[in-house]
């Protein structure tokens, strides 16, 4: 259509990552430009998403000072994508609702240094359940699902009916309530570093008032 293909990897290059929770400190180059970016965005793949934004400002056709690229990026709230909803001990909520989202959340977990987390899930009946619950076949915390208010809640039988069948699931609950008390418990007494919520975002809501977020 008469525009320019810019391929963001060939144009700004993410040179090095380092998480302080709850942010991360990423380092990139673009162009001549070198930033060090403090940025309270989770997950080893939202450096791809820094590296797009520094490369689309070079293309500006005017000019973004480095200081309001930096206050800008260290300003950017994403809510449902890796949101430390309790710093300590650390909670986390995510929006991921199916396989390649939970995939890049476990991988981001990891990345965090929330390897072992107690995770706690809300599946949704119009999402692939299968596929979400074969993605965290090889977890090595305790999972718990559990279901919610609205239509698009799996019911508490088909949860109990899938834990059958799928080993790996440690627990089922009535509600995301019952699940925390139950994932606290585990967190505490089990030496696991931290509790990550995900599986809807219809849960956002609930989760948001339990945890007290704005």
């Amino acid at each position: 259509m008469g525009s320019d293909f810019i391929y963001t990897p060939d144009e700004c290059e993410v040179t090095q990552q380092e998480i302080r929770f709850p942010r991360q400190l990423l380092t990139c180059r673009s162009g001549q430009n070198e930033y060090v970016i403090d940025s309270p965005l989770l997950g080893n793949h939202q450096s791809q998403n820094v590296a797009l934004v520094l490369t689309a400002l070079r293309y500006l056709p005017f000019e973004v000072s480095a200081p309001a690229i930096l206050a800008g990026l260290g300003m950017v709230n994403w809510p449902g994508r890796m949101q430390v909803v309790q710093m300590e001990p650390p909670v986390v909520y995510d929006v991921a609702h199916n396989p390649a989202g939970v995939r890049q959340l476990l991988q981001s977990l990891q990345y965090a240094g929330f390897g072992e987390a107690v995770l706690l899930v809300g599946l949704n009946q119009r999402k692939d359940t299968a596929g979400i619950i074969e993605c965290m076949r090889d977890w090595p915390g305790e999972i718990g699902l559990f279901s919610f208010a609205g239509d698009s809640s799996i019911p508490v039988k088909i949860l109990l009916e899938l834990q059958q069948s799928n080993r790996h699931i440690t627990a089922v609950f009535e509600n995301y309530n019952d699940g925390i008390v139950w994932a606290e418990m585990i967190r505490d007494h089990g030496d696991r570093p931290a509790i990550c919520i995900f599986g809807s975002h219809y849960l956002a809501e609930d989760i948001f008032s339990y945890y007290q977020v704005d």
